[in-house]
C-alpha cells in the first residue's frame, strides 16, 4: 500500500532529485548566489515557489484531483 501522505516533491526527489527545484535554470553548472546567469534571481523565486507547491501537494490530494475526472495526466 502507498503511503498517500508522501509529497510529490518526495517523490520527484527519490525519482530525479531535488535538482528541479535548486539548478541553474540554463543548466549552468557554476551558477550561484555569487556568480549568477543572468536569469538566476528572476528564477529563484519562481523555483522556491514551485517546491513549496510540489512540497504542499500530496499524493492523496494528488490522487482525488485525478478521481474527481477534473484534471488528466495523457500526452494524448
Amino acid at each position: 500500500k502507498y503511503n498517500l501522505e508522501h509529497s510529490l516533491a518526495d517523490v520527484i526527489g527519490a525519482i530525479d532529485g531535488n535538482g528541479i527545484f535548486t539548478n541553474c535554470i540554463l543548466g549552468l553548472k557554476k551558477c550561484s548566489e555569487k556568480r549568477p546567469c543572468p536569469l538566476h534571481f528572476e528564477f529563484k523565486e519562481i523555483k522556491l515557489k514551485i517546491a513549496n507547491e510540489f512540497e504542499n501537494t500530496k499524493l492523496g490530494e494528488f490522487q482525488d484531483r485525478l478521481l474527481s475526472g477534473h484534471f488528466y495526466l495523457s500526452n494524448i
